[in-house]
């Protein structure tokens, strides 16, 4: 394969043709673009969680989600990684996912990339799955855009259905959002800076104060953010980087306590990438990352309160040589070096994990590829390996499949980032300590899994029907989990150690995804994924007994007359269930499935520089239960304006 001067700078295609565009072929692989995000009113970066085919999920408030990436269960922890570019970010994976905590604006998203099976990403082992959200858009000279989001509840969304004693709303309001994009795009080259803020969301001080273990009560709930990247390449040289920093006031939720606690967060993140390709297919590639959380956490029954830090650096150095065998065959072979540090305010140190790797993928002729990826993980003084083998053929014009088989041997330290160190407190002494939040004798204990992937593709005409079948085995074995322990009222106190066991798991994942394109304008798409699992150990069937098997969703859009689009989704997914303490004693709390259906209507105007979108969620008011409150969530209606210029001074005035 041929290697180009501006190869380096040139994202990943997305095909120009309507439906491509919003929906690609699916399989191990989706795509959700901004074509998709301007037709549905999209507004928050959260929001894109919940459209991703192979995933189930449960959420606090729609803004933070437990997600549960192409797999058979998150065993209590996130077990999906986040990409921006193609570089890893670290967002605190104990606490429910708060991605919008990176500070993306969608106005700024080209598309998402969601990989549904085990591989090696830019030096980082993908053990479950990976969301890759990639931000630069191929435009030309200066470039100015602009969304602003609000809305609100038709009616009132009632009371908790859980809780007795209570009467009032769940729901305050749906929350409002702006944010500002400029930007330069040269030939090689471009720089952008958004800022961004968003305002409550789904959320009422006075239901949070019935959760709360502290006595103080937070005054509000908003995230502001200021982003900046930038890329460019000279001759074969390709440089990139980007910066943002964050900031929220909110609360702190806990799973296993079914608890808030109110603080101040920060998240500061920062890439560099740097590539030097030569003339005879070859490369070396260098990336850097640097994240830092800080909690500002209030204290109970003090004044005070306190500040802890979690940083991450990763290190990345990754040299490749390609083989040209013939225009349609070649072979790649790449090798690297990882490093990943991570540090706790409250530690006396650090622990670096080490990850040497190895990858060649080769055609065997035409139609049919292989690749084996190898990665071995050096965490403690333990050495675990990991590895994918993959095989793809395409039997004929209409007809292909896919099969991904991996061996994965992880600690439960690469999963939870705050499982070595926690942010303890001698409150006593005012000393910071370091504290374990796991037995070591659990920690020693790897979790090794099994898992085998197939997927089958008849594709009946380039952009006319397209179905996807595929299917997988996991098997896991010395899973660590927790097993919940009302006296480890929070991790943010020392004197109490979280109970944890480990036991083996048996999952079983299928699922189908229906493409059809009825006319040049109109399209709908049908996906349906299913996991189930089963375990040897009572507790940990309890465990993944909580969380939704099955997930079912239609899409469907419309493009019609006078730059009017239409758009509709329905979305099912399987009940789940939750940990609630009362008075001491825990109790499992039933979280009925939720179906809901949301249809948005789109106006473009000025050369297609503006575009109006009305959405309406739950249409029928169908139920959409959040956790832990079991609130259920009626109809909205929300509004989102987005305005996009491109090369200006000149253009601005050429409808």
């Amino acid at each position: 394969m041929a290697q180009t001067d501006s190869l380096n700078y040139i994202k990943q295609p997305i095909s120009s043709t309507l439906s491509e565009t919003l929906q690609p072929i699916k399989g191990e692989k989706q795509y959700i673009t901004s074509e998709l995000i301007r037709a549905q009113g999209i507004g928050r970066l959260s929001e894109l969680l919940s459209w991703i085919d192979k995933i189930t999920y449960s959420t606090i408030n729609g803004d933070r989600f437990y997600l549960n990436i192409a797999s058979t269960s998150t065993q209590q922890h996130q077990n999906v990684m986040l990409m921006i570019n193609g570089q890893k970010v670290e967002l605190e994976r104990w606490d429910a996912l708060n991605i919008n905590l990176l500070g993306i604006s969608v106005i700024d998203i080209s598309y998402i990339e969601i990989f549904n099976t085990p591989q090696i990403i830019n030096g980082q082992f993908c053990g479950f799955g990976a969301i890759n959200i990639v931000t630069r858009n191929d435009t030309k000279g200066l470039t100015y855009r602009a969304i602003v989001n609000n809305g609100n509840p038709i009616n009132d969304p009632g009371a908790a259905k859980f809780i007795t004693g209570y009467s009032s709303p769940n729901i305050d309001k749906t929350g409002f959002l702006y944010s500002h994009s400029l930007g330069y795009y040269g030939n090689k080259f471009h720089i952008n800076t958004s800022f961004n803020f968003q305002d409550w969301y789904a959320r009422d001080t006075i239901i949070t104060a019935r959760y709360l273990v502290y006595p103080e009560i937070a005054n509000k709930n908003t995230l502001m953010s200021i982003r900046a990247e930038g890329a460019g390449q000279y001759k074969k040289i390709y440089i990139q980087a980007s910066a943002a920093l964050s900031k929220q006031d909110e609360f702190l939720f806990r799973n296993f306590t079914g608890s808030e606690h109110p603080f101040e967060t920060g998240y500061l993140e920062g890439t560099l990438s740097l590539k030097r390709t030569f003339s005879n297919n070859r490369y070396i590639k260098i990336n850097t990352t640097i994240n830092q959380h800080s909690f500002n956490n209030w204290l109970q029954n003090s004044g005070n309160s306190v500040e802890y830090k979690y940083l991450t650096n990763t290190l990345n150095t990754e040299v490749g040589k390609s083989i040209s065998l013939n225009n349609q065959l070649y072979r790649k072979y790449t090798i690297g070096y990882t490093i990943n540090y991570y540090t706790y305010s409250t530690s006396a140190g650090f622990i670096a994990q080490h990850q040497p790797y190895a990858s060649i993928k080769r055609y065997l002729n035409k139609k049919t590829t292989q690749q084996l990826d190898a990665i071995v993980n050096i965490m403690d003084y333990t050495i675990n390996p990991n590895l994918v083998f993959s095989h793809q053929k395409k039997n004929n014009f209409i007809s292909s499949w896919n099969f991904i088989g991996s061996y994965q041997q992880t600690r439960l330290a690469q999963h939870l980032n705050q499982t070595w160190y926690h942010y303890g407190v001698n409150h006593n002494s005012n000393i910071n300590n370091p504290m374990v939040t796991y037995p070591e004798k659990l920690n020693s204990i790897p979790t090794q899994k099994l898992s085998a992937d197939y997927f089958y593709k008849l594709n009946f005409g380039t952009n006319f029907f397209r179905i996807t079948f595929h299917g997988g085995l996991r098997y896991a074995q010395n899973v660590v989990y927790l097993i919940p322990n009302v006296n480890a009222v929070s991790f943010l106190y020392n004197g109490y150690q979280t109970k944890a066991e480990h036991g083996n798991v048996l999952g079983k994942i299928w699922g189908v995804n229906l493409h059809y394109d009825v006319l040049a304008n109109f399209w709908f798409d049908i996906d349906y994924y299913s996991a189930n699992n089963t375990s040897n150990q009572k507790d940990l069937q309890s465990v993944l007994s909580n969380e939704a098997k099955r997930k079912l969703l239609f899409s469907m859009y419309y493009k019609l007359p006078a730059r009017f689009d239409f758009a509709m989704r329905t979305q099912a997914l399987s009940k789940t269930a939750w940990q609630n303490y009362d008075n001491g004693a825990l109790q499992i709390v039933n979280i009925p499935s939720n179906f809901t259906t949301d249809v948005s209507i789109n106006k473009k105007m000025w050369g297609e520089r503006i575009n109006i979108n009305a959405t309406l969620r739950n249409i029928f008011n169908q139920k959409e239960w959040y956790h832990p409150l079991g609130a259920s969530f009626s109809t909205r209606f929300m509004v989102t304006a987005q305005i996009k210029f491109d090369q200006l001074p000149k253009k601005i005035m050429k409808p």
